[in-house]
């Protein structure tokens, strides 16, 4: 049962890291794909790198939610990042869907 508890203990241990990894790179690519996209203003190729930036704010929530309820960081902590991450997102999605 020791053995089991520690072990259970070392995997959690392992998916807080690469949560934490993971939501690096997922705030990393939503910024560097506005600002590659910026480059391809107007037309399809902005809106496609946009639409890559929507995903990666989307997927930024999703560690943020993921790491609060694992318990890494508290409520008070979180809570404000995924608002901020979550007005992104609104932002991305209305510049995506602008004629």
């Amino acid at each position: 049962l020791a053995t089991r508890q520690k072990s259970y203990e070392l995997i959690e241990r392992r998916l807080e890291l690469g949560m934490s990894n993971e939501l690096d790179r997922a705030q990393a690519r939503t910024a560097l794909n506005i600002c590659e996209g910026y480059t391809w203003r107007p037309g399809k190729r902005w809106v496609h790198h946009l639409r890559i930036a929507y995903g990666s704010a989307v997927e930024t929530r999703e560690c943020l939610r993921m790491l609060r309820d694992l318990g890494v960081a508290p409520e008070a902590t979180i809570a404000p990042a995924i608002r901020a991450t979550e007005r992104v997102e609104g932002l991305l999605w209305g510049l995506i869907r602008r004629p």
